[in-house]
């Protein structure tokens, strides 16, 4: 035990240093951590006799920043990302129809991508590449904080995909994908199932003590409500199916990192021609998540059913901000009354304009408020700036070509 003021300084000094090279030995461990996690099922060695079908979904992992600014997210989103996109559309039409590689997106950013100040030549290509199926918008907006969520904004949520379905002309999306976020509240099956969704995929962040859950599961909600679920510890479940399959269908979710885009043309060759190689015996579709539903359904499968609430161990994240949580609750009790005030004042003939695009805009900022990103992860990529450096890199976009 320290016997005077000196040893107890001594002692602090040490712990403190201790923990502080601890910490910086884990953040470069671990700053990228919850990019694709390379599954163990990856890579397969022997080549298999089994006659398996194989569907193949392209995604990109999306956070309304963290690798860099909102609004630069967006941006790229809407153009340069959108863009390598269309063109390995483009490059990979001469493919077998089973093979024509399609690029699965989340409601919102398909959304953005379709904004009105988008270029007039780019807009016809994205609206081409969604009415052939190439461009794949599954049914939730982005990966949320369910819990933080009011039930009213998450039915909105899922207005992004089915207004762009429906300005097209095609099904509603039946698929549904959050990765992430380690788990997700009780009412997420029920809500799904209400709204058409039969097939969800959960690919939880690497980093985490994982939920102790079947890969493949009936996901049952407080209502009786039953949703296929499939759970991956990581973004993914890996190219090839684990040794425990039992099913003739496998997932094959190719799952890239924050933001990271789409896959280069050869990289959707080299995967087609890997699970050929393994599996020679097999069919393979390049589609997206509810082809694999679909398909496993066919199969008649008898799976098991997980009935409760998944805690979402990450939730902490917005509840360290305790004002701004309280003004949020504030005002997403008081929306309700605003709309009804609107319609009846309108029903009246008091009211001489609309409300709708402000109440719109106001479930939208709700919705954000869970998104799970909150802005840029600075501890990883721009470590160790505050103040007028910091504000300098933001005003400038972080451009380092910028003097």
């Amino acid at each position: 035990m320290p016997k005077n003021l000196k040893e107890i300084s001594m002692l602090y000094f040490k712990t403190v240093l201790v923990l502080t090279i601890l910490s910086l030995t884990a953040q470069a461990a671990f700053s990228q951590a919850d990019n694709y996690h390379k599954q163990k099922n990856d890579k397969q060695t022997e080549v298999s006799k089994k006659e398996m079908q194989f569907v193949i979904a392209f995604k990109s992992h999306f956070d309304i920043g963290y690798s860099s600014l909102a609004r630069d997210v967006v941006h790229e989103y809407r153009s340069t990302m959108i863009d390598r996109a269309l063109d390995i559309i483009d490059e990979n039409q001469k493919a077998s129809p089973n093979e024509r590689f399609t690029w699965t997106v989340p409601g919102w950013p398909a959304a953005q991508m379709l904004w009105d100040r988008q270029d007039p030549s780019r807009r016809e290509r994205i609206e081409k590449a969604i009415r052939n199926g190439n461009l794949a918008i599954h049914a939730l907006p982005f990966t949320l904080h369910t819990a933080t969520s009011e039930l009213e904004e998450l039915v909105r949520g899922l207005s992004y995909s089915s207004s762009v379905a429906r300005q097209f002309n095609l099904p509603l999306p039946t698929d549904a994908k959050e990765t992430d976020v380690p788990a997700h509240s009780w009412i997420m099956p029920t809500l799904m199932k209400h709204a058409g969704i039969t097939f969800y995929h959960l690919g939880a962040n690497p980093t985490n003590q994982f939920m102790k859950l079947p890969e493949l599961f009936w996901w049952e909600g407080p209502d009786g409500s039953r949703v296929l679920t499939m759970f991956s510890k990581g973004y993914a479940g890996g190219t090839f199916p684990p040794a425990d399959w039992k099913f003739k269908t496998w997932l094959t979710l190719v799952h890239a990192g924050d933001n990271a885009g789409p896959p280069s043309a050869a990289e959707v060759k080299t995967i087609i021609a890997e699970i050929k190689t393994k599996f020679p015996k097999s069919k393979i579709l390049v589609g997206r998540m509810s082809d694999f539903a679909r398909l496993i359904m066919e199969e008649k499968p008898a799976l098991p059913v997980v009935r409760g609430d998944m805690s979402d161990s990450w939730i902490h994240g917005p509840m360290s901000m305790p004002q701004e949580v309280k003004v949020t609750r504030r005002i997403k009790a008081l929306q309700p009354a605003l709309e009804v005030l609107s319609t009846q004042s309108g029903i009246w003939g008091i009211q001489h304009f609309s409300l709708a695009n402000d109440i719109r805009a106001m479930h939208e900022n709700g919705l954000r408020f869970s998104e799970h990103t909150w802005g840029l992860a600075n501890q990883h990529f721009i470590p160790g700036q505050s103040g007028d450096k910091w504000y300098k890199n933001f005003v400038t976009g972080f451009d380092p070509a910028y003097q």
